[in-house]
């Protein structure tokens, strides 16, 4: 900052920003069993969903959205082996899909394995039943859950088609920014409150900045093969559930084989992919200021399908919209059904808002025999380094690790443990969206940063396991020691007020 303390470019002159207020750290780290509060804004819990809801997930959209994470995952890492900078640009990729796969994965063994929709089940009968029994909450509450089971069941109906669709649109890269570039010059000369919601003009830095950003990862072969993925699914949709806009474009039939299908999907990709301009970033953010008619003018052949497709998308997002109003009605009344039924306890499912969750160090039973431990520590990244993969522990690291063994003292050693500590389990709430939140003492020091929850964990999510759920923290001292040992950041520690 500048001197006066105003914001500043760099300048030799320029000062540090001393802060009012910050967080202190507490070097001395925590123990089992001691009390924890962890403060983030976690995305979305579905704890309050129906069982209904709840069913379809376990049986329809969980296990269709590991398969395709399964898929696409090995697509990618089979091209990936082509060159190094191929690698590079689908790493991210692949990462993301593990990252939903495991979650995923953790949901579906929740709901499978623990009982999780018999337990919902039970849960929402003594609901019904509450209500059956007094005459003002039949009145009252009497056809909510009935009213909303209606709606999934009328969802489920188009699901398949539904899903198919938004994979098609969105699994291509040069098809999502096509789409993109029309809707919003069809939105562009309407009243800014009539336009749809992203493509208002709040959005319209982000949607640029977002093109420019896809330019680092757009590689024509992992579009071409992800996009073939997405079309030889629509291929086999059945008749009464077909996309026309890609059935005319590709020439696909119902009943048709995998290999003509194959063949009529590869020979549309053969003229798109050659045919298109959308690869080059500066034609794409070019035609983000265009007007309808001059992007229709290009004849960008990901744009003519775009358009193509632009009817049936916009029937399937007009009705969704609806579906959600219907749900949104009636809500309230559920929602208030469940608070008066628990008799005021009920907990609201995370929202993406700030939420503020308290527990205890302290591990947990996996499973008959099996104990997981409240600590780990430097012991374990040297077992697990195997020098790739995840476990690619840097040479600085392990080098800092055999000096501590050879004598080199530290102030960050727990003194029960013997060496420094790396994570811990707490048993606090957390999801999703809770990477990087600060975990504090009783005295309000920080000790740690969360960073997941453990595999059962997941679960959670759907319906919460006071038991057994725990969530996987970094100790604060684990933390100074990487700064201070390996990374020698001894200016940021100073800062700190680490002495």
């Amino acid at each position: 900052m500048a001197p006066d303390g105003s914001n500043a470019t760099f300048a030799k002159e320029n000062v540090p920003y001393h802060p009012k207020h910050w967080l202190k750290i507490d070097t001395t780290g925590v123990d089992p069993g001691e009390t924890l509060v962890v403060t983030g804004y976690p995305g979305n819990t579905r704890r309050l969903d129906t069982f209904q809801e709840i069913k379809r997930m376990g049986e329809w959209t969980l296990p269709r959205s590991i398969q395709r994470s399964e898929d696409q995952i090995e697509i990618l890492e089979e091209i990936a082996k082509r060159d190094a900078e191929t690698a590079i640009k689908v790493h991210n990729r692949i990462a993301g899909l593990n990252n939903g796969l495991t979650n995923n994965r953790g949901k579906l063994q929740g709901l499978l394995s623990s009982k999780l929709l018999e337990t919902k089940a039970a849960r929402e009968k003594s609901l019904a039943g509450w209500i059956a029994a007094d005459a003002k909450r039949q009145k009252e509450y009497g056809d909510v859950l009935a009213s909303l089971d209606a709606i999934t069941a009328e969802e489920n109906k188009t699901r398949l088609r539904d899903a198919v669709l938004s994979a098609s649109e969105t699994g291509s890269s040069m098809l999502s920014s096509a789409d993109t570039i029309y809707r919003l010059s069809l939105d562009r000369p309407k009243p800014d409150l009539e336009r749809e919601p992203a493509y208002q003009e709040r959005n319209w830095k982000r949607i640029r900045e977002r093109e420019e950003r896809a330019q680092r990862t757009l590689d024509p072969t992992v579009d071409r093969a992800i996009f073939r993925y997405n079309l030889l699914e629509v291929a086999k949709l059945p008749e009464g559930s077909r996309i026309a806009a890609l059935d005319k474009a590709a020439g696909l039939t119902p009943g048709m084989s995998d290999a003509d299908a194959g063949k009529a999907i590869d020979a549309l990709l053969d003229k798109l992919y050659p045919g298109t301009r959308l690869f080059d970033k500066d034609t794409r953010l070019s035609l983000l200021d265009k007007s309808t008619a001059e992007v229709l003018a290009t004849k960008d052949p990901f744009i003519e399908l775009a358009v193509a497709m632009y009817p049936e998308s916009h029937e399937v997002e007009e009705r969704k919209k609806a579906q959600e109003g219907q749900r949104s009605r009636l809500a309230p009344t559920y929602i208030r059904a469940l608070l008066e039924s628990s008799g005021g306890l009920l907990a609201p499912d995370a929202n993406g808002t700030l939420r503020v969750t308290f527990g205890r160090v302290e591990g947990v039973a996996e499973k008959d025999g099996l104990l997981y431990l409240p600590q780990t520590t430097l012991a374990g990244i040297v077992e697990k380094n195997a020098g790739k993969g995840d476990f690619d522990a840097p040479g600085r690291e392990i080098d800092a690790i055999a000096s501590m063994k050879g004598g080199k003292g530290t102030p960050y050693v727990d003194p029960k443990l013997g060496t420094v500590p790396v994570n811990f389990l707490a048993s606090v709430d957390t999801t999703g969206g809770n990477s990087g939140s600060p975990a504090f003492n009783a005295k309000g020091e920080l000790v740690g940063l969360l960073f997941d929850g453990t595999f059962d964990t997941v679960g959670s999510d759907i319906l919460f396991d006071p038991v057994r759920t725990r969530s996987i923290l970094v100790d604060i001292r684990y933390v100074l020691w990487v700064m201070s040992e390996v990374d020698g950041a001894t200016a940021l520690l100073t800062e700190m007020g680490i002495r």
